[in-house]
């Protein structure tokens, strides 16, 4: 059902539908979006929407005041794009509606636009809105807000602000967008303080969230998809960073398109703990040996005696072609900086003649992943895989770092 309201001479003004206002406290919350982010929230309401859906109804909105909009200029000639606030008549809009209290009449909306690095913050938008629509898709309760005036930022001590905040239940997605500029050694400060916090609140669950901004985001800078250097370059200034130990935080490096893609699937799937992670490299190993006839090689789980750091994790003596070897094998996520950690300092402890571990086998869920996952060095003895080509029931190809950032592909018998 609409309803109109009147703005102009002659009765003129907007209609406006549940779903209609429903975007716009969305853009409240969100203070600013692009035409592309206003699509992927209002989609999941009205699913048959276009971009011109959009821009048609943003240019009327904007015509009375209900919305206010910016042009962002990339800096070519004729080429730019567009992005909106909530406007004066939006917030009475919203009012009338029961979506906010009258004291947000006298609140002044229009810093929204006032933001200095705009491309900053539309990136951390990006993630954030696909995550609120596929949370309104799987009807996932997923609150959003900046962490201002919360436990993030208390009065008494320095805190931590991260970019923006997402919650499900007891758990705080902390988004921290990062376009290339801000200093390793302020990274570092910021995960000291996110360590912290998760210590003072192990009842709560923290997952941090650095996207590196690429190419998905139309900017006037070429960022690029390739953030290989950079990504790399955090994850050594937080190797084996005390954090990545703690049981209630998670730390992922990931460029600014993976992070989104991750975190969608992060609200609606659950996370493996250690040990199912341990049961599906079991379950694969099962595969392998019963059903898939190219390889004749056995294996005996052994038990853990290499490194604390790998508590928990499957260690195995792997029998083949009357060769040896003990292995470690771990299910690795991309970016996750705990599995980074592990993968460089099992990989320097392979090289030592009095430990007896000889290989370290990383098992991605799919080939992106183990693409996507930089480590910007040279692992010598350490090998990736995805779990998918186990169940081709073909010969298995496992990957290694031939440089710091490209991996290729080897045969089973030559690992």
């Amino acid at each position: 059902m609409r309803k109109r309201y009147v703005y102009g001479q002659n009765r003129k003004g907007v209609y406006l539908n549940s779903a209609d206002i429903e975007l716009l406290y969305y853009l409240l919350q969100s203070q600013l979006l692009t035409s592309q982010q206003l699509l992927t929230l209002y989609k999941t309401m009205q699913p048959s929407a276009t971009i011109n859906t959009i821009k048609s109804k943003m240019a009327r909105w904007k015509k009375y005041g209900v919305v206010v909009g910016n042009m962002y200029k990339l800096g070519q000639w004729g080429i730019s794009y567009n992005y909106y606030r909530i406007g004066a008549r939006g917030i009475s809009i919203l009012i009338d509606n029961g979506y906010l209290d009258e004291s947000w009449r006298d609140k002044d909306v229009s810093r929204f636009s006032k933001r200095r690095n705009i491309e900053h913050y539309l990136g951390t938008q990006n993630i954030v809105c696909a995550a609120m629509a596929e949370a309104k898709v799987h009807d996932i309760s997923l609150e959003t807000f900046e962490p201002y005036n919360s436990f993030f930022a208390p009065n008494d001590t320095k805190g931590i602000l991260p970019d923006w905040v997402l919650k499900q239940n007891e758990t705080y997605y902390c988004i921290e967008l990062d376009v290339g500029t801000e200093p390793l050694s302020e990274i570092h400060s910021k995960i000291d303080r996110y360590f912290k916090l998760a210590k003072d609140k192990p009842d709560k669950t923290f997952v941090i969230l650095f996207s590196i901004l690429d190419d998905s985001l139309l900017t006037k800078n070429n960022y690029g998809s390739d953030r290989s250097k950079r990504i790399a370059g955090l994850k050594k200034i937080l190797l084996n960073h005390p954090s990545c130990f703690l049981d209630n935080i998670s730390i992922y490096i990931k460029r600014l398109e993976s992070a989104t893609l991750f975190l969608k699937e992060l609200l609606i799937t659950k996370r493996l703990s250690k040990e199912e992670k341990v049961n599906e490299i079991k379950n694969l190993l099962k595969l392998t040996t019963d059903i898939n006839t190219q390889y004749d090689f056995k294996y005996t789980e052994v038990k853990n005696s290499y490194d604390p750091l790998i508590d928990g994790d499957l260690i195995i003596n792997l029998k083949h072609d009357k060769r040896s070897n003990v292995v470690a094998l771990l299910y690795l996520e991309e970016g996750n900086l705990l599995d980074y950690t592990k993968c460089v300092l099992l990989d320097a402890a392979s090289k030592s003649e009095t430990n007896g571990l000889s290989k370290i086998i990383g098992i991605y869920k799919n080939a992106r992943e183990l693409k996507e996952d930089h480590f910007g060095m040279q692992l010598t003895n350490t090998y990736f895989m995805e779990a998918h080509n186990i169940l081709q029931f073909e010969k298995l190809e496992f990957f290694r770092l031939v440089s710091p950032f490209k991996k290729e592909g080897n045969l089973f018998e030559t690992i």
